[in-house]
């Protein structure tokens, strides 16, 4: 299944929301969703899982009313999912959406357990978000790369 993230993450957020999805690749490499069908048949095109994900959350904040959020979710849907009243196309302008920074390990993040990091990497995924800071493991990244240039293993552990 080529959007094995996407049916997970919709199956955590939205699982009430049964999408038909489809990978599409654009000429210039960019990244981009449409959607369109009909009421009861919403089809989301994307050209990647990101944007795949991207559409679904634009679907349901613009069209459904609904909301995922880091302050919770509002999803109150439909019977049956209206259609867009026109098909709606949109690109993103920058190849790297991030976030995070070097103070998320050390304020709430260090005591968070795998179901509220599983949240945060859904909302992050559903907003757009396709890069994530990660200090955990960094260390170790450093050590190798500064024994590769040379440094010896007791000046980089008193470093």
């Amino acid at each position: 299944m080529p959007h094995a993230a996407y049916s997970v993450v919709c199956s955590r957020r939205e699982p009430n929301v049964r999408s038909s999805s489809k990978r599409r690749e654009n000429a210039d490499g960019g990244e981009s969703f449409q959607i369109g069908g009909r009421t009861g048949r919403v089809v989301v095109k994307a050209t990647t899982t990101s944007a795949l994900l991207t559409g679904v959350n634009w679907y349901l904040k613009h069209v459904v009313d609904a909301d995922v959020s880091w302050n919770g979710d509002q999803l109150d849907l439909p019977g049956r999912l209206p259609a867009p009243e026109a098909p709606v196309r949109r690109r993103s302008e920058v190849t790297h959406r991030f976030a995070l920074n070097d103070t998320n390990d050390g304020y709430t993040g260090p005591y968070w357990d795998w179901k509220q990091w599983q949240r945060e990497l859904d909302v992050l995924a559903l907003h757009g978000v396709n890069e994530v800071l990660v200090y955990a493991g960094q260390e170790a990244v450093y050590y190798e790369t500064f024994r590769a240039f040379g440094y010896a293993d007791a000046e980089l552990r008193q470093w």
